[in-house]
């Protein structure tokens, strides 16, 4: 029988974690009941022992499994093999178990199906888990960092990709990375004696040291071929003549994720690496991507000196290679959202530059803006196109003799618009080259009525947002699906003029944040599976991460978060209730940083499971479904999709029904709880608003920026960035 337990628990978080021996006293202490169905079940054992239940078979049912940070309950569920309840410790800190008997007799469980239970004393459970206050809190409510740490990790796991010796490159530093040895010299040596040692040490760039000891700037292959060879330059002269300084230094602990995403924002292939302020050595952008196979800087690179599409199409691969690698390494979502849509940025700003230059000057200020997932930066792998035009310098004839969204952008002369067709139809097809399959529904810049003025935008907007707002339900609002249609309501400028972009944006979140305090129920029905009918029904439907990003969407409408990403955004929130300074508001901020910790997680999750679905492949599938298309409940397929490896209990895979859910299984019931905790956090009509304005200089920095911005495509020049 002990062995049985020590079988089990071997699968069922947090005793996966715990060393043989530790499960074994686990086990000696354990006791079987067996529930029939509708019994209740107690919280201790017949000498008065608080116990913790751990299902093995069957289904209970638990009034408030869910329980807030306070205690209160939030709703129940019904738990299946694998899940465990009944921990009195929170994560704030431990409360003796002899002061708990008011919460216990608050918990109410009853078998939903005839069940078979392990009851682990508490105290057992506690000392078996006194060095790891991790594991501890994986038992405690709420979706803490230990679950997400744990989860990002058996994630990356399954995938492989590990750096030398089985550690994943995300925890490669720079001092473990760069290469033994490095060429230096005093500042003053001359540019033939620095040419010389780094020949002799065969390396790619020397620092050049000042009187202290201290990296004074550096010089690299590629300064000897453009300012000594090519330039002319005298090789008599000192090095510090042509050197680059400052010199960009690292400390030897900087994780590599950090030095990449700095060389990338720099541009730069070369740092310094310190301890202190005493040089060790050189890092380059060539040993990282020895390290970990794919470059970001150099693919940036590729793609900006990309003279022709064919050249585009051949780095456009390179992108989803790059995604599934730091998904392998355990990168977070904010490398993947500051790394990965940045190089799609870039491809999608050269097309515009390769259009304009065979086009000519365009005739008018524009921006290209995207919307959805692509426009929150959560579209880490090729994906669907989701896009528009915004175009200036036409008269605002907004009301009556407005633009009409339908029409292709009245108060657009015939020049103007038959120009941006014709650029919009070029990138469009590049796009798809690319692998940006075309959204089947037409959702583009090059479909008529999506090369719109700000004052189309703002009409378009209006009718999204609906009649309560002064829009009317025409076609375009009435009959779009509601994911599509609040994801429609994300906005983010890419190329072009971004003051347009940013003005776009601020339009929509101003017309969401009317719509939520009007009252109207559709923003949020839209995280729900379904279509505009049961936008004024109870009850969730949706999946887990359509919940959560529609959730964040409504309740952080009109903060202009720009980018719009959900992590930021409910971030913002957390900081804006922390910063008020009352106990409730402290603790509804604790409840929206674990739900951007389980928001996080779904990311992943999700991320993962649409790679083992689709590899990299050749982009996005067109025959597949899309956040802009129809059956909106599909765009979160990967939520549902079961982990295997890590998650799994690895002793009871193929027992069917009643194998535990493992860590997975843990992550997802934890989304579950913030789903319903997230119910008493005060929505947007309570919250203080800021003051918005329409150029959108008042939006909210998201936290994370792309890795080198892409400049805006200067309306007066035929290419190049400005």
């Amino acid at each position: 029988m002990h062995e049985d337990v020590i079988r089990f628990l071997r699968g069922v978080p947090p005793f996966q974690f715990l060393p043989r021996p530790r499960l074994r006293t686990l086990a000696f202490g354990t006791q079987v009941a067996f529930i029939p169905v509708g019994e209740a079940l107690e919280s201790t054992t017949e000498d008065g022992m608080p116990v913790l239940h751990v299902v093995v078979k069957g289904g209970i049912a638990v009034e408030n499994a869910s329980a807030g940070l306070d205690g209160t309950a939030q709703g129940g569920e019904t738990l299946g093999p694998g899940s465990v309840f009944g921990w009195p410790f929170g994560r704030a800190g431990a409360v003796p178990v002899t002061d708990q008997a008011e919460n216990r007799d608050q918990l109410t469980a009853w078998a939903a199906s005839d069940a078979l239970c392990y009851l682990l004393p508490v105290r057992t459970v506690a000392d078996a888990l006194e060095d790891r206050p991790d594991l501890r809190e994986l038992l405690a409510p709420g979706f803490g960092p230990a679950l997400l740490d744990l989860g990002v990790s058996a994630l990356a796991r399954r995938s492989g990709l590990t750096w030398q010796g089985g550690r994943p490159w995300q925890t490669v530093t720079a001092g473990e990375a760069m290469p033994a040895g490095f060429a230096a010299a005093p500042v003053h040596v001359s540019l033939h004696e620095a040419a010389r040692l780094m020949t002799e040490r065969q390396r790619s760039a020397i620092v050049l040291l000042d009187d202290g000891g201290k990296a004074a700037g550096i010089l690299t292959d590629r300064d000897f071929r453009s300012r000594v060879v090519a330039g002319g330059a005298d090789h008599a002269l000192p090095a510090s003549a042509l050197m680059s300084a400052p010199v960009l230094c690292v400390q030897a602990g900087t994780p590599c994720p950090d030095v990449m995403l700095l060389m990338a924002g720099r541009n730069i292939h070369h740092v310094v690496v310190v301890e202190g302020d005493e040089p060790v050595g050189v890092l380059s952008s060539h040993d990282l991507m020895v390290l970990r196979g794919v470059s970001p800087t150099a693919l940036a690179e590729r793609i900006g000196a990309a003279s022709t599409l064919t050249e585009l199409v051949e780095a456009a691969p390179r992108a989803d290679a790059l995604a599934a690698g730091l998904l392998g390494e355990g990168a977070r979502a904010a490398t993947l959202s500051a790394t990965l849509p940045d190089l799609h940025d870039r491809m999608t700003a050269r097309l515009f530059e390769l259009g304009i230059a065979a086009l000519g000057a365009p005739p008018c200020p524009w921006c290209f803006v995207v919307f959805g997932a692509a426009a929150r930066r959560e579209a880490w792998f090729r994906h669907r196109q989701w896009n528009g035009l915004v175009v200036g310098d036409a008269p605002d004839t907004h009301g009556a003799d407005g633009c009409d969204a339908d029409s292709g952008g009245a108060g657009m002369d015939d020049h103007v618009a038959a120009y941006f067709g014709t650029l919009a139809r070029f990138v469009r097809d590049g796009l798809r080259a690319l692998g940006f399959a075309p959204c089947p529904q037409g959702r583009m810049a090059a479909t008529p009525g999506w090369t719109l003025t700000v004052a189309g935008w703002r009409d378009r907007f209006l009718r999204l947002a609906g009649a309560e707002c002064g829009g009317t339900q025409t076609a375009g609002a009435a009959d779009m699906p509601l994911p599509a249609r609040l994801g429609m309501f994300d906005v983010r400028p890419v190329c072009g003029d971004a003051a347009l972009g940013l003005r776009v944006a601020t339009v929509a979140d101003a017309a969401l944040a009317d719509a939520v305090r009007a009252g109207v129920c559709w923003p949020m029905a839209a995280g729900q599976t379904g279509q505009a009918e049961r936008a004024g029904q109870a009850g969730r439907g949706g999946t887990p991460r359509a919940e959560l990003l529609a959730g964040a969407h409504v309740m952080a409408a009109g903060h202009g978060v720009q980018p719009p990403a959900t992590l930021a955004r409910l971030d913002a929130l957390a900081e804006e209730l922390a910063a008020r300074g009352g106990t409730t508001e402290r603790m509804h901020a604790e409840v929206l940083h674990d739900a951007r910790r389980a928001c996080e997680y779904l990311l992943l999750r999700a991320a993962h499971a649409e790679f083992a679905r689709h590899g990299m492949g050749d982009g996005a599938n067109e025959s597949g479904p899309d956040e802009s298309g129809g059956d909106e409940s599909n765009e979160d397929a990967g939520d549902g999709v079961p982990m295997a490896g890590d998650f799994a209990a690895p002793a009871l895979a193929a027992t069917g029904p009643g194998t535990p859910a493992g860590l997975d299984g843990l992550a997802l019931r934890r989304v579950r709880e913030m789903l319903r905790a997230l119910d008493g956090v005060p929505g947007p009509c309570k919250a203080a608003q800021p003051h918005r304005r329409e150029d959108g200089a008042n939006a909210v920095a998201a936290g994370h920026a792309p890795v080198a911005p892409v400049a805006p495509v200067a309306p007066s020049r035929q290419g190049g960035r400005t």
